[in-house]
This record gives C-alpha cells, structure tokens and sequence, in this order.
C-alpha cells in the first residue's frame, strides 16, 4: 500500500527522470532526460529505489494471506479509501534520511500518521505472516525492543508509532557523497522541492516476482468509492 503522484503530475515526470522509470509502468522509461550527479553513477544511486517505484509506503509489503484473492484486497483497499479524505502536506522537500535521500515533510502531519495506522491495522487480515528467515532478516538491522514487537505483531518493524512518511531516491550514501548528491537531487527537484503535496489516493502496488519492480495495480480516490485509472493516473 503505497502514497504515489499520478504520472501527469510534475513531480511524477521529474522522478521518472531521476530514477529512470515510473512507479505505473514496469519498463525502464525511455527518451527522459536524466540528471548528472557528480562522479556518482545515477542508475547505481538508484537501482534500489528504482525497483520499489517512487513512494511513500502506508502499509509495508506484504504475501497475500491464504485465500485471499487480488481482487478481495483491491475491494478492501477501496472500501478503506471510501472512509478517508484527502490530506494536504504543507511543504514536501528533499532531505537526508537515515543515510538516503528522500522527500518527506516539514514538521509533523498527524493525518499521514492516522492514514498510515489504519491502512496497517483495518487492512491487516490480507497479509499472510512473515515467514522465519524474513524475521531473522529484519532483525539484522539491531531492531530496538519496540521495532521488535511490531515486527511480530504487524509484520514489519517501522510501523504505527516508529512510522515515518518518506519517499526514498536514492540507496544509502557513503559521507563522502552526501554533500553531492544533495544538492543534486535539490537541483533537479527544485520546482517541487518544499510544495505543498496532496495525498488523494491510495495505491495498491504489485510485485509479480521477487526482485521484478513494483508496479501500481490499482488507484483508489479518497473520500469516493471509484478507482482512478488509465487517463486518470
């Protein structure tokens, strides 16, 4: 479950240009101008990102539960979607998190935390439960007591109150390149960079295979019962 802009916005057309495809189409985007980072190779920096599409993640991803089918879940997402409205972001920039490059907010959004929340919570009974090495994988990070405890309960460690909305570009920068990449990322995104964002969808985002890109499979409006898709995107 994922925050996505539609690929007619401007900010949807500047990151396919960053990471070389959209979040709407698995193909690597073809004919789009790309940008210069310095001595850094750009589909190297982005090569993570880029298979995960440019998001914000509401609901981490998940194996369907046992006989939950594709489209049970695109009725669930609906239905959750249908309960919400939109939510405006005053200000999204570009800046450091964790050692990546990412847009997210200025200051505190209550309402992308509630979202998040109940997308994790309400949508919780079409995730089948990670298996033991995906467990053991996860905690490799040094997962605190908490992130431990949502791990088990939720599935994935950064959830609820260790939720932070962010929308990653790059994988996670060596010092020597932070100063660099920077100020690359903020050239490039400089006519979005601190606009506000609305966030009038929710995206259910599909992986076909382990290591193929996600890809938005659906659109679902906020506050509306209807599926934004085709022109719409």
């Amino acid at each position: 479950m994922y925050a996505a802009p539609r690929a007619a916005t401007q900010l949807a057309q500047l990151v396919t240009g960053w990471l070389g495809r959209s979040i709407d189409d698995a193909q690597s985007a073809a004919n789009v101008e790309r940008p210069t980072v310095g001595d850094v190779d750009i589909d190297e920096l982005t090569a993570e990102a880029r298979t995960y599409g440019f998001h914000a993640t509401l609901k981490p991803p998940f194996r369907l539960a046992e006989g939950v089918s594709v489209e049970e879940a695109e009725n669930a997402v609906a239905r959750l979607a249908s309960e919400r409205e939109p939510i405006e972001i005053p200000s999204l920039v570009i800046d450091l998190l964790a050692g990546f490059v990412a847009m997210r907010p200025v200051g505190d959004v209550p309402a992308l935390d509630d979202l998040a929340a109940a997308c994790v919570r309400d949508l919780d009974d079409l995730r089948r439960p990670p298996e033991e090495l995906e467990l053991a994988r996860r905690r490799r990070a040094r997962l605190s007591a908490r992130q431990d405890d949502l791990l088990v309960t939720w599935g994935y460690p950064y959830v609820l109150d260790e939720f932070r909305y962010h929308m990653t570009l790059t994988r996670r920068l060596a010092d020597g390149e932070v100063d660099e990449v920077l100020a690359a990322a903020r050239e490039w995104f400089a006519d979005v960079d601190g606009v506000p964002f609305v966030l009038d969808e929710l995206c259910l985002v599909e992986q076909t295979a382990p290591g193929e890109p996600f890809v938005v499979r659906t659109r679902h409006l906020l506050g509306t019962d209807g599926i934004a898709v085709g022109d719409q995107l």
